[in-house]
This record gives C-alpha cells, structure tokens and sequence, in this order.
C-alpha cells in the first residue's frame, strides 16, 4: 500500500521576488517626467529729470537799519556795517556740471532827485555765495554816486557731480562811492542767486 500523497507547500519566495521586480521598473511606470523649465523676463524702467532747487533763504529781505554815522567825526557818512549772512540750506542739483550765479545791484536811493557834490544816493557792497564748486560766484557792486551803472554779475566754478550744499549769501564792504555824503531817502538793492547747468550761464 503506497504512502498518502502530501501535498507541497506554495512556494513563498514567488510574493517577494514580484515585489522586488516591480521596485525595479522604469520610473516612468510609477511617476510622471518632470517637464524642461522655462522663463521669461519683465524690464521695470523709469526716469529722473535733471533738477536745481535753491533752499528758502533763511531771510527775503535785509534789513541794514541806519546806513550812516549819527554822531561823531564821520556823521552823515556811511557807518561800518557788520557782514550779514543768508543761508540757503538743501541747494542741490542732481546732475554734473552745475553752477551758481549771481546778478546785484547796489543799494540806491529811490527818489532819484538831482545831486550837489559831495553827496552819494549809492551804496556798494561784496557779495559773496557758496560752497558749492572750487571757486565761488564772488561779486562787487560798482555803482556811481548818482546810482547809475550796470548791475554786477558772478558765477561760481563749474561743479563737475552732482551736488547738495548749504549754500550761504554774504554781504560785506558797504561803502558809498568817495566816501561821500549819503542823502537822505530809503535805499535798496537786489540781489538775484540762480542754480543751473553751466554751459547756460
């Protein structure tokens, strides 16, 4: 009589082996490609238009008070003044080649009436601006007793950069032609700062 027939237990390395097969497929079988990358580019453009701006004089008028001597050996002449200043603070201009002028008239008596000798309805007078390049715009007035003459004018050394600066206007020297007699009367003069390029002055 012929033993029972036993039957074989599965074979239980077949699972793993398909588990590691399928490990070993192509990726593309288990995720799709990632794509090429591309760009593209935005230019973000603008524009700054050439500026000069004075800063606000620090005073709009100057006020001298008394021109001339009350009392003693020079009475009726002119007094010795103390300098004056007028600040012009943040001047700037943001391109090259800039520079300052000035254009001044003397201190002259209004009334314009006739003239004995001896006596002056003029007043001149330095006036100096600056900082701002290597020389500053440096003036004298040089009017005549009687008030006639050309206004003056002066500018500054060409400023090669861009330029800020807190500009300063000094007034010094007042002194009338010949030292002569002034006449009375209320006198004034005017003095114009311009801040530009260079090749315009």
């Amino acid at each position: 009589m012929s033993a029972p027939h036993t039957p074989k237990a599965p074979v239980s390395g077949i699972p793993v082996l398909a588990a590691v097969l399928a490990c070993l497929c192509p990726a593309p079988l288990l995720a799709q490609t990632q794509g090429d990358s591309d760009e593209g580019e935005v230019q973000v453009i603008g524009s700054v238009a050439p500026i000069c701006m004075l800063g606000e004089p620090s005073e709009r008028v100057i006020d001298l008070g008394t021109l001339i001597d009350t009392s003693g050996p020079r009475i009726g002449r002119m007094a010795a003044l103390a300098p004056r200043s007028v600040t012009m603070p943040g001047s700037f201009c943001n391109y090259a080649n800039t520079m300052v002028s000035i254009v001044a008239s003397a201190m002259t008596e209004q009334s314009g009436a006739a003239l004995n000798t001896g006596f002056s309805r003029t007043v001149n007078y330095r006036v100096v601006v600056g900082p701002w390049a290597a020389a500053e715009a440096d003036l004298l007035t040089a009017a005549a007793a009687d008030g006639s003459g050309p206004a003056g004018n002066a500018a500054s050394a060409s400023q090669p950069l861009p330029q800020v600066s807190d500009l300063t206007m000094d007034l010094s020297g007042f002194a009338a032609p010949s030292d002569a007699l002034l006449v009375a009367g209320e006198y004034s003069g005017l003095i114009t700062v311009t801040l530009g390029p260079a090749t315009q002055m």
